[in-house]
């Protein structure tokens, strides 16, 4: 049911991969994608908010076993992280 009710999500996702990864590669922040990343990336639309992102920031991490010992790698994004939250600041353009 998933699969189908968000296929169209998929085609476009998959159809502008190449392009969705540079835009991840290009604002790293000393390699990584962080929270600074995505306020610099993301804070150039004009409907996003510091505080917005942060929450699509923070919703898009995976779930961590003791996330206190790793925090500085629990604090950057995985590609598919970036994916869902890329996907969560596009719910919000008007």
């Amino acid at each position: 049911m998933l699969i189908r009710k968000y296929r169209a999500l998929n085609n476009l996702l998959y159809d502008n991969q190449d392009f969705i990864d540079v835009l991840f590669n290009s604002h790293k922040e000393n390699g990584k994608f962080n929270l600074v990343a995505a306020q610099k990336m993301f804070s150039k639309l004009e409907f996003t908010s510091p505080e917005m992102i942060k929450k699509c920031f923070v919703s898009s991490l995976m779930t961590v076993i003791d996330e206190g010992k790793k925090v500085k790698e629990y604090m950057q994004l995985l590609f598919c992280e970036f994916l869902e939250m890329f996907c969560r600041i596009a719910l919000f353009q008007p």
